[in-house]
Parts: structure tokens; sequence; C-alpha cells
């Protein structure tokens, strides 16, 4: 088969730099325009009906914790989905860089606060997320959290039991957030309440600066987590011994924090509450309403000088869909 080159330009888009881990994306800019991160997708290698019922969620969704899809397009043997640049990146890349023992707690409430309520949007009409992850927490200075990573997202049957039993194969990149009913695979399926044991998963994963179970192999995680061990926070009340981890053993959590990490991550679904419920939490409801900025004062935006100093006073905020993307003269584009 003939190796497919994937363009660096097309049109008045230029892509750059790649940023994300979980997924193929860029920087990008459009002439005139503010700059976007194009997901490019090997149309190749997808199923072209799962594909389309993806891009369909993602125009679906309107909240405005939910990441916004600008623009979807096909050109050649790519397809092209636009999005506003978060400036501070991904919550796992900010961990990486400039919180490597894990995020403030007052930051994690704060994140916590916008994801359960872009949860209880998705929930109430009856979607599960499915992607729950730091991966797929976006930050921008002015705009807040976003949360990505719709495309792993289903409706629950309209009818009958609704419950879910789709297990892509794609979700086994995310098996360590997946909540037990989910890896389980069996008749009984799963609700939206598995997104509320990721979301508890997510949180542990930003306290500790490490996703729980990722020291085990696949199926050693898969066994501990049908028997119902549970991931927990690191400090000074799980970590007695400071020379054991100096940096994470020096602190102490609160309470509610640790109360609300034991909620998240019950394994008997019955006993874990819905997002609702959960939000009404005391560490999310009491949870500080200062900017990211000064919750995260260690984080420092995505580099994009490289697009010229024409380009850096942009206003983000009124971000429109890419020109250049919407007047492609293709047979083979679509929305």
């Amino acid at each position: 088969m003939a190796t497919v080159v994937e363009p660096k330009r097309h049109g008045d888009i230029v892509f750059t730099e790649v940023l994300g881990s979980m997924d193929k994306v860029g920087l990008g800019i459009g002439k005139g325009f503010a700059k976007f991160v194009p997901k490019v997708v090997r149309l190749d290698e997808v199923d072209p009906e799962q594909y389309a019922r993806e891009v369909a969620a993602l125009r679906i969704a309107r909240h405005k914790v939910l990441l916004r899809l600008e623009a979807c397009f096909v050109r050649g043997a790519f397809a092209y989905e636009l999005y506003p640049l978060a400036d501070l990146g991904s919550a796992d890349k900010i961990i990486e860089k400039h919180y490597s023992a894990g995020l403030p707690e007052r930051a994690i409430a704060s994140i916590a606060d916008s994801l359960l309520a872009a949860l209880q949007y998705l929930h109430d009409r009856q979607i599960v997320h499915r992607g729950i992850r730091a991966a797929h927490i976006l930050i921008d200075r002015a705009a807040g959290v976003r949360l990505a990573g719709m495309r792993h997202a289903r409706h629950l049957p309209t009818c009958g039991i609704r419950r879910l039993h789709d297990y892509d194969r794609e979700m086994m990149e995310g098996m360590l957030w997946l909540a037990p009913e989910v890896l389980a695979q069996d008749l009984n399926g799963y609700d939206c309440r598995a997104d509320v044991y990721s979301l508890g998963v997510t949180l542990t994963e930003m306290a500790n600066g490490f996703p729980p179970f990722s020291d085990m192999e696949r199926l050693e995680m898969l066994f501990e987590k049908l028997r119902g061990t549970t991931p927990r926070l690191l400090d000074s009340t799980t970590m007695p011994d400071p020379r054991e981890d100096p940096a994470r053993s020096c602190r102490t959590f609160s309470t509610t924090f640790h109360d609300m990490i034991e909620i998240c991550l019950r394994a008997p679904v019955k006993s874990r509450p819905t997002s609702k419920a959960i939000h009404e939490h005391p560490f999310v409801a009491k949870c500080s309403r200062k900017p990211i900025p000064v919750l995260l004062q260690d984080a420092r935006p995505i580099d994009t000088s490289k697009f010229g100093p024409g380009q850096q006073d942009v206003d983000m905020q009124s971000m429109k869909p890419v020109p250049s993307a919407m007047e492609i003269d293709d047979d083979n584009w679509e929305f």
C-alpha cells in the first residue's frame, strides 16, 4: 500500500508541533483567525459509521465546559477536527511540566466543580461520557476548564433496560480510568454512574501526580478493580513514613477530599451516587471561586510565539469557525 503523507499545510491552515499524547493533535492557525488545535484522523484507520456518530455527538453537545468542535472537514486520506486552543494545555501535561507531585487541592476542587456540571448536562440527556481522565481535561486562562474526549460518549438505550453493553476496542487505552462494571463486560452492563467512578480516578490522578493502577500490568489492574480495590490519595494520613515519598507524605489533604474520593470509587454501582448528588458534596460545593490562573500559579501557557507577534493579540473568546476549513473546493469534504 502506498505511503500516505500527512500535509503540513492546507490552504491558510498551518499544522505545526504535536501537543497531545492521547490523540494525534497539533497546533494550527487560520489566516487572520484565532489559534486552534486540529485533531488529525486517518480515515483508513477508523470505521466510517462510527466516526460519523462521534462527530455528531460532538456537534450535539452544547455546554460551556464541553470542548467545542469548531469545524470538521475531510481532505484526501485525512479528516480534520478543529477545536479552540486551551492555552495552559491538558491537566496531565500541566502535572508533568509544573506539578510533578500533583495539583493543589483547591485547584482540583475547582476543576471537579466544572467537570460535574458537564457530567450533569450529559447524564440528564442520558449520555455516558466514558472518557474522563486528566488528558481530556483542558485548561485555559480565560475560558477555564474544558472537557474533551466526547468521541467515547454513548447514549443509553431509549427503551428497556437503560444500560450500555458497548465495549469498544479503543476504550482499552483508558482502562486505568474505567469503572469495574465497564471492565467486567457482563450482562449487567453499565450506566452514567460509570463516569462518577472515572471522575474519582481522575481526581486521584490529579492529586497524586500519576494515574492509579499505572504501576500494574493490565491483567493485575483488571483483577484488583474487579475485586474492589480502590485507589487512595497519597498524603501524610496514608503515607505516615516521610522517607517513603517526601514530596507527598509532607502534605495533608482535607477529610472532605478523602471522603469524596471514597464515595466516587465505590465498586458496587448501587452504592455510588449520581453526578448530581456528588456535585452537592462539600468538597465541591465549597470550592474556591478564584480564577484558574490564581489556583495554578506555576502553570505556564503553551508557547505559540512561532506564529509571530501579529497573532498574539487574537481574542480567543471570539474564536469563529475557520473559513478556510469551510470553503474547501473539494468533493470529499463534509461536516
